[in-house]
């Protein structure tokens, strides 16, 4: 008996972990799987999606090879779940980066999310 394995994507596995470990306490009170409840109250529409919140993978296109790209963007100190509603009317704004850098500042340290970030813009030069 043969057994298949089927690649997964770098990506699909982080988002996996994220969507299991991220709740966060919405301004409404409640708790929430998109992490935009608690940026901007609003009605959650579409599904949820893992949004690259401080290094795009529109910054990485030119990065060779593509597993290099993947690594530098498949980081969870990069990336935020949320709602579709949230990540196309919000997800790349400027206000939501400063504010998702403090909460990563909350969650991993200060020092961290500029470990991921010097690190990042490096392999980008």
């Amino acid at each position: 008996m043969s057994v298949t394995y089927t690649k997964i994507n770098p990506r699909e596995i982080l988002k996996r972990k994220l969507l299991e470990s991220r709740r966060v306490v919405g301004l409404d009170g409640k708790v929430h799987m998109c992490e935009g409840q608690a940026f901007r109250e609003h009605t959650c529409k579409g599904g949820l999606h893992m949004n690259e919140v401080f290094i795009t993978r529109k910054k990485v296109q030119g990065v060779k090879p593509a597993s290099a790209r993947m690594h530098i963007i498949t980081d969870e100190r990069n990336c935020a779940i949320v709602c579709q509603a949230f990540h196309w009317d919000l997800g790349h704004s400027t206000a939501f980066r400063l504010w998702f850098k403090g909460i990563q500042e909350d969650r991993y340290s200060s020092s961290s999310i500029d470990e991921y970030l010097s690190g990042a813009w490096s392999k980008l030069e």
